[in-house]
């Protein structure tokens, strides 16, 4: 007991609600309203096409299944396939529309994960919307523009299912439902649930003691018992991994700063923009007396430091480089155990968040919102800039085109076009992927040197058998010399 008071979650009221003002309110709608027009511009745009996107889409075309190479993402992987899937079962075939629904799949769960929480929060706890945003804004946009990535699925998921534990009633329909449908999904959705699943199991176990009834009493305890398998699942296939080069990555990522800065790919300025807020954030609260004074010092820095990130992917086309935030991966699985120990800290007595500095706080938060929306819609512009300069590439060709001769000098798709596709493997999945009406004509070869890829583009039995898509006049473009 004395863990969960420590967490928030016992009785009382920490992180009232300060009073309502309608800046804050008129400013919280406008950038919800931006958001969301950012997630739809994203979908429209097929962004889900981005890095291994592509060649995830054009298996699940193939497969008819949910495409899962590494078991341990199954669960993570249906959450977001589930859109295709539903589509193909009622035999929907035409690529654009299986690529729009391919990218709602990967980008509805963040909208969802903000108005789950909003719904499972009791009135009193309203204000711990704060945790599921922050984990949004300062993880999420830190690594979204490469969003086929299922720690993030696992990062969006936690604050729900938190939530569901700590306040939910197994006694009602409505809670129970939550409740299960938030954690059944848990298990094989991600190997980060080694670090995350023990917070969900604890707030289930701790359930499990404070309950009187037996039959709740015993729910709570297998729904405990469930978290710890998917951790132990997840510990497991961290420690014995299926690819044991992608385990080294995603080390080396962590150790190197590779989320934030890569030589020489510049940097990731969302990821700054976060651990600048988290400063600044901390500053404001442990320092409030100084943090006032010096304002009209730190406050226009912090502001152009945001504007400047914002606006990269406009400003600087040769040093925009998305392909960080797939490095970033490490970096959203992070973000929630932030939190949860802000929280902590918070009701520890530790992190002091006084009424008269929040509304301090509600700017520096707010400025970085709009900052990082900012920055993921210059990024969804030049990827649709990539996307017309792809499509008139296949326009003008037919069969087979290396990746070397392909892409006229001085278009924003000329090298390292795979920065902004954020991968080296998957050129040919997109060539399929944006093949109008299906009728394949041109395939664009992925960059030496050519490692891994998923079939060969220049042997025709190799090609992806997918409903809807004609091969013919490709292969007459390759002509007889082809293997």
């Amino acid at each position: 007991m004395l863990i969960m008071k420590a967490i928030g979650l016992t009785a009382g009221t920490p992180f009232k609600p300060a009073p309502r003002i309608t800046w804050r309110a008129c400013v919280a709608i406008l950038l919800a309203c931006y958001f969301a027009g950012f997630v739809v511009l994203a979908i429209l745009s097929r962004r889900g096409l981005v890095a291994d996107g592509a060649g995830y889409f054009t298996a699940i075309l193939q497969t008819r299944a949910v495409f899962s190479p590494e078991v341990s993402r199954w669960m993570a992987n249906l959450l977001t396939q589930w859109p295709v899937l539903a589509a193909l079962r009622l035999g929907v075939t035409d690529l654009a529309a299986l690529g729009y629904l391919h990218s709602f799949g990967l980008y509805y769960l963040a909208a969802v994960t903000l108005g789950w929480s909003w719904i499972l929060l009791p009135a009193e706890r309203k204000s711990l919307m704060v945790l599921p945003l922050l984990g949004v804004i300062l993880g999420w946009m830190g690594s979204c523009y490469d969003e086929l990535s299922q720690g993030q699925v696992l990062a969006l998921w936690f604050w729900p299912a938190f939530f569901a534990l700590a306040f939910g009633n197994l006694k009602t329909i409505r809670g129970a439902a939550n409740i299960i449908l938030l954690v059944i999904p848990t298990i094989l959705m991600h190997e980060a649930m080694c670090f995350l699943g023990p917070i969900l199991a604890f707030l289930a176990l701790s359930r499990a003691f404070g309950e009187r009834d037996r039959a709740a009493r015993c729910i709570w305890i297998f729904l405990g018992l469930w978290l710890i398998a998917g951790s132990a699942l997840a510990l497991y296939f961290t420690l014995v991994p299926l690819n044991a080069g992608d385990r080294q990555g995603f080390i080396t990522g962590i150790v190197r700063f590779h989320f934030i800065y890569w030589a020489p790919r510049s940097v990731n300025p969302p990821v700054v923009v976060a651990v600048a807020t988290i400063f600044t954030v901390l500053f404001c609260c442990r320092h409030e007396h100084w943090a006032r004074r010096l304002l009209p010092a730190w406050l226009p820095g912090f502001v152009l430091l945001l504007l400047a990130a914002a606006l990269a992917p406009i400003l600087d086309a040769r040093d925009f480089a998305p392909d960080l935030q797939s490095d970033a991966r490490s970096w959203v699985v992070g973000v929630p155990l932030m939190l949860v120990l802000a929280l902590i800290a918070y009701n520890s007595g530790w992190l002091a968040i006084s009424s008269t500095v929040r509304p301090m706080l509600s700017v520096v938060v707010a400025l970085a919102a709009a900052s990082q929306i900012t920055w993921q819609v210059g990024a969804t512009f030049r990827w649709r800039e990539f996307l017309d300069e792809f499509r008139q590439e296949l326009a003008m060709h037919q069969g087979f085109v290396p990746y070397e001769t392909a892409f006229g000098s001085g278009t924003t798709a000329q090298a390292p076009a795979y920065r902004i596709l954020s991968t080296r493997w998957t050129f040919t999945g997109l060539s399929i992927a944006l093949a109008p009406g299906g009728q394949v004509a041109t395939i664009v070869g992925n960059p030496d040197p050519v490692g891994w890829q998923a079939f060969d583009p220049t042997n025709p039995a190799e090609l992806p058998h997918i409903a809807g898509v004609d091969y013919s006049r490709y292969v007459k473009a390759l002509g007889p010399a082809s293997p």
